[in-house]
Formats: C-alpha cells, sequence, structure tokens
C-alpha cells in the first residue's frame, strides 16, 4: 500500500497503530503523512523520538521545511522540532489527560496527530503503568476532532509488554504493519 491509500483510509476519530520492526523506517510514513496531510499536524512526540525522526530524514536527504507547519506537544525529553505547543511531564510513565487537553486545544480541529514514542512508555512501565497508559489512549478513540495514528516499535513492545501490544491493537480502530521493505500491510 502507497502513503496516499495509506491516508485515504484515515477517517475522523480513528486510533490508528502503526506497527513497526527496528529494521523498518517508519519515518518514511511519517514524513509523508506531514507532507500530505490537508489538516493541521500536530506531533506527540515522547522522549525525543521526533528528533530521532528529524535527524534520519536529515541524513537521508529529505525536505524539513515540511516541519516548519507542524505542531508539537513534547513529553519528556529536550529536542525541539517544529512550533512547540507545549511540554508535559511525564510522571508515572503517563501523560496528565487533562494538561494534554487544555495544550492541544490550541489547534482548531480536526487534526491529524502522529504519536511518537509510546512505545518507550511501555518499556519504562510495568503492567499496571503500562494498562494505564492503555487506558488513557482508549479514552481518545472516537474523538472526532482528530485522527491519532500512534508509530509503536513491535520488537521493543513484544520483547518487554506482549499483552500491551495485543491490547493496544485490540484498542486500535484500524492496524496496519510496516516490514523491513516500507510496505504497508493493513492488519485490522
Amino acid at each position: 500500500m502507497e502513503i496516499n491509500e495509506f491516508i485515504s483510509q484515515l477517517k475522523l476519530g480513528e486510533t490508528v497503530l502503526v506497527e513497526h520492526s527496528s529494521y523498518s523506517k517508519p519515518e518514511l510514513l511519517f514524513y509523508g503523512i506531514i507532507k500530505e496531510s490537508r489538516m493541521p499536524v500536530v506531533i506527540d512526540d515522547i522522549l525525543d523520538t521526533l528528533f530521532e525522526y528529524y535527524n534520519k530524514l536529515k541524513v537521508w536527504g529529505y525536505d524539513l521545511t515540511v516541519f516548519d507547519k507542524v505542531y508539537v506537544i513534547k513529553a519528556g525529553g529536550n529536542e525541539v522540532i517544529g512550533n512547540l505547543l507545549g511540554k508535559l511531564e511525564v510522571g508515572k510513565y503517563v501523560i496528565e489527560a487533562r494538561e494534554y487537553t487544555k495544550i492541544i486545544k490550541e489547534v482548531n480541529p480536526p487534526i491529524i496527530n502522529p504519536v511518537l514514542g509510546v512505545h518507550k512508555l511501555i518499556l519504562l512501565g510495568n503492567l499496571l503503568e503500562n494498562l494505564r497508559l492503555l487506558k488513557e489512549i482508549s479514552t481518545y478513540v472516537g474523538n472526532e476532532n482528530r485522527v491519532a495514528i500512534y508509530f509503536v516499535n513491535r520488537d521493543v513492545v513484544e520483547s518487554h509488554s506482549p499483552a500491551a501490544l495485543k491490547l493496544l491493537e485490540e484498542i486500535s480502530t484500524s492496524v496496519f504493519q510496516l516490514n523491513e521493505e516500507n510496505k504497508i500491510k493493513r492488519m485490522k
């Protein structure tokens, strides 16, 4: 599946899971989403994952001016790319929903909302903390002000908390897998 076909399948209110391996290049799909989106893009950057994506795209020679038009909510980390809307503390490995809601209201909906680095939170958390995180994610399913796209390193989550991955797949309205050749396959 091509990026345009992927984007055309997204619907407001969806919580989309994009699973990738440690060897695939989710940065390319992420870049395509930013470049092709007709809605404002608000990136949730968990623990500087956006900085990692940005640097890889820079090394690969991509036009980074697309980041001039994106908004960013940082959760942990220090590196700022794009237009910073606000910062959240990562306390007990869960992001405070009230603070998040207050920050995201700065951008008029509907938005496309790539979420980078959730697998890092899962890696840091124990079972109870991961269940809280997943419950928080589930509260946004059906929110027609956005399309949320969670980029998750499947290898990391499967090795640390396989149950968390299965629950995340269950919560999501759509699940896609990105393989090592960067082919997108719809799973759900």
